[in-house]
């Protein structure tokens, strides 16, 4: 049902409260969890920490999946964690990578690194579910 899900995170404690979801519904349906995060910054220190912040949570994932599903010794688990960082404006570039690697499900927290109980959800996560419509006339 669910071959590839895409699991958006800034860094923050609220972003990473849905890797539970992604974790179960990925268990359920032997799905693919791939990470993103977004860097506003193109330099090489926003990257790396991008990159390493990435690379923690993918580690954790998979702990989380080999906790949920047991494997047998020898052979590799069967749902697969990668990630991937980028750069650029998080709406966009999520719903750019999304189509890139035709994910079947977005999982993304309504607050991320700003929190804030203002918005019933967040930016990212509101222009992600809406993204700019072209008007034609």
């Amino acid at each position: 049902m669910f071959e590839r899900i895409l699991v958006p995170l800034d860094g923050s404690k609220n972003s990473e409260m849905i890797v539970p979801y992604a974790v179960e519904l990925a268990s359920m349906f032997n799905s693919s969890i791939l990470i993103a995060g977004v860097s506003n910054s193109e330099g090489w220190q926003a990257v790396n920490e991008s990159r390493s912040y990435l690379e923690k949570q993918s580690d954790k994932i998979k702990e989380a999946l080999v906790r949920r599903l047991p494997i047998e010794e020898g052979k590799p688990l069967r749902v697969q964690v990668s990630y991937q960082s980028l750069v650029g404006n998080p709406a966009s570039e999520i719903l750019n990578y999304s189509t890139s690697i035709n994910s079947s499900l977005i999982i993304i927290a309504s607050r991320g690194a700003t929190g804030g109980e203002a918005w019933s959800l967040g930016s990212v996560a509101d222009k992600t579910l809406r993204p700019p419509v072209a008007l034609c006339s």
